[in-house]
Parts: C-alpha cells; structure tokens; sequence
C-alpha cells in the first residue's frame, strides 16, 4: 500500500512542482512504479503461504530491484524532459529497454506467483487471492497501456495522466478482501493509511516550502509515523497469535469432547454387552455351589468358591462402569417412590454380617429415624449404603462400625451415617474424594486383595444423593477412623 501510495503522488507532485524538480520527480514515478510491482510481487510470495524460493534467488530478486530503482533516477532511463501545453513529454536513455522487460518480468512472476498460491490455498485464501488477482490485473493493463501503449503509439504522453487510475482497481479489490474476506487487519490498514496520507501531505508541503529545517521536521514525522504504524502491527500479531490460540485450543476442546463421547459410547456399549455373559456364569456358579445342582462334594464346592467371589466382583465392577458412562452421559434416572430407609439399612446391614464376623468386626446400628417414608429409589439408595458400609468394612481391621440415622436441624432432612474405626483418611485426599478413579491413601499394600477397587464408588453415590436433592460428606482422622454422612429431603 505504501508503494502504490509512493506511485500514485509522485504522479501527482509531478504535474504540482516547479520546472527545477519536475525531471527528478518524473524519474521517481519510474522508480516508484518498479518499487510498487517489487512489493507485490514480494507479497505473492509469501501469501497466503511460502512459494519455493531459494535464499540466493531472493537475494538477486532484491539486488536487481534495487539496482533498476537507483537507475531510475539516473539519465539512463530518463535523459531529460519536454513540455507542451501542460503535459510533460519524457525523453527516454538508451535503458529504458531494460526498464520494460524488468517490469514486464515482474508482472509475469507476480501472476505466475498468484496461480501456484491459488492451486494450493483454502477456500478462503481462494476467495481472497481471487479479489487480489482480479485488481493486480485490471491494474497492470490500464496503467501499461496508458503508460506505455499509448504513449509509444501515439507520440502523446497525454494518457499517462491516467495511469495512476489503474491503482483504483488493485486499492479497491484489496479493500474488498480485506472488509469481506479478512486478508488483513483492518486496524493496521487504517493505522498504514494514516501515517501514508500524513506523510505524503507533509512531503508535498517540503516540495513545495523546502529548508533543512522543514526536511528534518519531515524526517522526524515520518519516523513518529513508522513507529505508529510498527506498534499497532506488533499489537496486531499478537491479538492475532492469541486468536489463532483459541482457534487450537477450541479445536481441541472440540476433539477432546468427542473422543470422550466416543469413550462413553464405547463403554456403554461394552458393559451392556458384558451383563449377559457374566449374568449366566454368576448363575451356573451359583447354582452349582448355593443349591448344588451339579452334585459337587464339599471340596468341589469350595474349590469354585474363589471363581464365584471374582465373578461377583466382575459383576460389581460392570454394574459401576455402566452407572458411570449414565452419569457422564446424564442419563442417570432416579425413580423414586415413598419407602422406608431404615428397611434398606437393615437389609444391607444383614447382607454383611458374615464379612463383619469374619473380621470380628462389631457392626451396630443406631436408627432414630424410622416409621415415616420418604421417597427414594430405592436400588440406588441401596447402592449407596451399600458402598459406604463395603468401604468401612475394607478399611477396618478392628473395632465396630455404627450406621445411624436421624432428622437434621431442620427436621426437612434424614442424615444417614456410617462411622468406622478404620485407618482413616488424611486432609490431602478429602477435597477430591468423590471424583472418578480416586483412590484414598487407606490402602495397605499387605492386603492388595481386600482393598482392591477402581475409585468409582464414592463418585457414583455423591451423583444418586445429589439427583435425590441430598448431599453427601466425610469426616475423618488418620488413625482414628472415618464417618461418611449422606442427606436425603423428606417430601410429603
């Protein structure tokens, strides 16, 4: 933009300045146009993406540019000037040849440039070098034939006052591409075009006032001028960066979400597929062993004992699994009905009465909440005692284990507890107890099989007792024992 700008007002000055600075503005036009054609085809090179090119072609691209460029200010291209009713009549050297077929090269590159990124670019790159293209084009013919064509024709360099016009077509497009197609920052454009108008109002007024004292003034704006418009650039990569952050960052958010649905799926898939197999093994092993069936005598039954508690195992570890991939995927239901808690306690109390005698373990309950129903559903309020007590059980050596219940504070909810005298829980395990796969420090390496588990227990009564509008908590001392509390609403 700066280079078509430079182009464009010296086309202007031209037909503005005084006789005695009308040659060395005429050859800056020359000298501008081939610094226009060098900066986009510098841009074709690297938008939207690096086109091959070696170091060394790179160097003699710029060397040969900046050598035509010098040269233009010389006699070589343009010896001298004449002037007929207002309209300057260049006489051209004897290299204004070589200042042709260097522009018409350039020209050809930049196309041929424009149609390997369009080959190789996005759709919205497409759209955008599509807008550029169609400018740089319309651009380079109007401007040729006015500057060049018709001049050399006609013996009348009247159409070269045209010639600027041509820049129109390539500002315009680009404009476009930039406010429909975001080819670039419109705040850098605003900021570029700024300083480019300020600079070249204040060049103009140099010409026209020249002193040291107006050069250096100039010299100093223009340089407040590139500062400006370098910080805003600076601003603008690294607001662009950060965007191109989030861009990732939400991409993969995206990806992650939906490989964790495809985990859920999968798991969901899996577990259900598990429950009939293991539903029949269970059942032939129970049958053989429980109502012996299969006529097994007491040493066969007992050698099939530790087959049967893994399958119970298996079987527990599906049924938490598949609890787990409901809750993740929020398809955790809750059918509640008016039942009485105390008769779920009673019952899962009995159903470990023989794990607790063979530990010596002392198992009592307290229940002063009794008599009223609330409701619950209650399998999954079973699950929930269920889990406490097993858990109490495992990390419990010696001592007892109390289950009470009783009407909080309020008298709005019944408060379930389930204290041991176990190994206890340290502070540092406490905040993240009831997430997924979260294993306490209880564990005793001696007793691996005792104290075996997944950490999904606790995670999956938390989300029964919350969708039952209750809470759930633990208090505990390391060495002392643990007491895990859950509340459920009573509702008339």
């Amino acid at each position: 933009m700066l280079s078509v700008s430079f182009w464009v007002g010296s086309n202007f000055i031209l037909r503005l300045v005084g006789s005695n600075l009308t040659l060395f503005v005429l050859r800056s036009t020359y000298a501008s146009a081939i610094l226009m054609l060098f900066c986009i085809f510098q841009f074709s090179y690297y938008f939207p993406k690096n086109v091959s090119i070696s170091k060394l072609n790179q160097k003699i691209a710029v060397a040969i540019s900046v050598f035509v460029v010098s040269v233009s200010f010389t006699s070589f291209f343009v010896t001298s000037y004449s002037e007929k009713e207002k309209i300057i009549e260049p006489s051209y050297g004897k290299g204004f040849d070589l200042f042709l077929v260097f522009t018409l090269a350039l020209v050809a590159l930049i196309i041929r440039n424009l149609w390997i990124q369009y080959k190789n670019a996005t759709a919205l790159n497409r759209r955008q070098l599509i807008f550029i293209s169609i400018g740089f084009v319309v651009s380079a013919l109007l401007s040729t034939t006015t500057d060049l064509i018709l001049p050399a024709l006609t013996q009348n360099s009247t159409s070269a006052n045209f010639g600027p016009l041509g820049s129109i077509f390539l500002l315009g497009f680009s404009a476009y591409a930039v406010t429909k197609h975001n080819l670039f920052n419109t705040r850098v454009i605003l900021s570029e075009i700024w300083a480019i108008l300020l600079t070249v109002a204040i060049f103009i007024w140099l010409i026209v006032h020249f002193s040291i004292g107006n050069l250096l003034g100039f010299l100093f704006i223009a340089s407040i001028c590139i500062l400006f418009v370098r910080s805003v650039v600076s601003e603008a990569e690294k607001e662009e960066k950060l965007a191109r952050a989030n861009n990732r960052l939400e991409k993969d958010k995206k990806d992650l979400t939906r490989l964790d649905r495809m985990k859920d799926e999968f798991l969901m898939v899996a577990t259900h597929e598990l429950t009939t197999p293991i539903a029949a093994i269970r059942g032939k092993f129970d049958m053989a062993i429980s109502e012996n069936m299969a006529g097994l005598n007491d040493d066969q039954k007992n050698f099939f004992v530790p087959a049967f508690d893994a399958t119970n195992r298996l079987n527990h570890l599906q049924q938490e699994l598949l609890s787990t991939v409901r809750i993740d995927q929020n398809k955790l239901v809750i059918n509640a009905e008016p039942f009485l808690i105390e008769s779920i306690i009673e019952e899962v109390v009995n159903d470990f009465k023989e794990d607790t005698q063979e530990k010596q373990i002392k198992l009592t309950c307290n229940l002063s909440f009794r008599g009223k129903q609330i409701n619950i559903d209650v399998k999954k309020i079973k699950e929930v005692v269920t889990n406490l007590i097993d858990n109490a059980i495992r990390f419990t050596d010696k001592g007892e284990i109390t289950i009470e219940s009783k009407l909080d504070d309020t008298g709005h909810s019944v408060i379930v507890s389930i204290t041991d005298t176990g190994v206890g829980i340290s502070n540092e395990f406490k905040k993240d107890l009831f997430e997924k796969f979260v294993q306490s420090n209880r564990f005793d390496l001696n007793k691996p099989h005792e104290q075996q588990g997944i950490g999904l227990g606790l995670y999956i009564s938390k989300h029964i007792v919350e969708l039952h509008g209750g809470k759930i908590w633990c208090d505990s001392t390391i060495g002392k024992g643990s007491t895990f509390f859950f509340s459920l609403p009573i509702t008339e």
